[in-house]
This record gives C-alpha cells, sequence and structure tokens, in this order.
C-alpha cells in the first residue's frame, strides 16, 4: 500500500517537474529509505528555489526549479 502511495507521488512529483520545466533527476541511494520531502528556500537575491523529493526503497527521484519573487 505504501510502496502504491509513493509511486502516485513520485507520478505527480514528475508531472509538476514538466509543467514548471524544471530539472529532474534519478539516482540510487545507499541504504533503504522510504519517503517524500518538499522544500523551498528563499533567497535574497529575489528567488525562491523548491525541491520536491520522493524516494522508493533504493531509487531517489528530486525535482529542482527555481522562481523569481514579487
Amino acid at each position: 500500500m505504501i510502496l502504491i502511495i509513493l509511486l502516485i507521488i513520485t507520478t505527480i512529483f514528475v508531472m509538476i517537474g514538466q509543467y514548471k520545466n524544471a530539472d529532474i533527476y534519478i539516482a540510487l541511494i545507499k541504504g533503504f529509505m522510504i519517503g517524500a520531502l518538499f522544500h523551498k528556500e528563499q533567497y535574497d537575491d529575489g528567488y525562491d528555489e523548491y525541491t520536491l523529493q520522493c524516494v522508493i526503497g533504493f531509487i531517489n527521484v528530486t525535482v529542482k526549479w527555481e522562481e523569481q519573487t514579487g
């Protein structure tokens, strides 16, 4: 059940990445992890950096993009 939910989350993250013209990274990790992450970093230069991450076992999918604030 958890695997199906994470696969759906990963699909949504990749769709968001395509919509936002984001960088999408797929990587293998050392160890076993399960989970999802959303992170927003605000910089003084006037832009925000967004990171979406989903890890299923040994595979990590990361979606990153930047947006101007204002």
